[in-house]
């Protein structure tokens, strides 16, 4: 696949209302939109006679292991019942609880701690071509700033809607802006597609889609 210049990129930007000044040798910057889904994990008890928490490090033969070490290996029903606690919870673990946040209303920044993840999302729409596909990267200015970005970012030809960014930080906090520019969008020249994204009889989960928006697959 062909990377696309500044030449090309230029003329899909400004479909998707993107500044001219925006516009790099081989990608296009992206600025942040106003929703965030600030992604918490909940660590509860495995039950009233233990003392430890579940996490989702803790393997099903780990917490069963612990049982053993706790209720005594002569109880072979409590270590089954233990670990079948113990496995309900971490299935409860295996999704964040979601919850939305207004970055307009953080002049400031709103500051993401270690441990935590956000759903952010760009502020244009974007509109990927049916001849071309795009990949989403974190800009070197934020990535200097040890934001961390899951590698999930791709656009299929025909992709429209606002492009979702998956950030956590895992060292120090981040600071995190309204309009600030956090992504780089490459796209590439794409051999025809006999059905693009988006178009009918294909399943499209993210056509279309604005705002912070999470997982289509439960």
């Amino acid at each position: 696949m062909t990377v696309l210049s500044d030449h090309h990129l230029a003329q899909i930007a400004a479909q998707s209302g993107i500044p001219a000044d925006r516009i790099n040798p081989a990608s296009i910057d992206l600025s942040l939109g106003h929703e965030m889904q600030l992604a918490t994990w909940t660590r509860p008890y495995l039950d009233a006679a233990d003392d430890g928490y579940v996490t989702p490090d803790h393997t099903v033969q780990q917490l069963r292991d612990r049982a053993r070490l706790k209720h005594g290996g002569h109880h072979p029903e409590l270590v089954r019942t233990v670990a079948a606690k113990a496995a309900d919870r971490l299935r409860s673990l295996t999704r964040p609880t979601l919850t939305t946040h207004d970055l307009r209303d953080y002049p400031d920044g709103f500051w993401l701690v270690p441990g935590e993840g956000a759903l952010l999302h760009t502020e244009h729409v974007l509109h990927v071509p049916e001849d071309k596909s795009g990949l989403l990267l974190l800009k070197s200015s934020r990535g200097r700033e040890f934001w961390q970005h899951a590698f999930s970012g791709w656009f299929d030809p025909g992709f429209k809607g606002q492009g979702v960014l998956e950030v956590y930080a895992p060292v120090i906090p981040i600071n995190i802006k309204h309009q600030q520019l956090v992504a780089q969008l490459v796209l590439f020249d794409t051999h025809p597609v006999s059905v693009p994204y988006g178009a009918p009889g294909r399943i499209s989960h993210y056509q279309n889609q604005m705002g912070a928006r999470g997982s289509a697959h439960r």
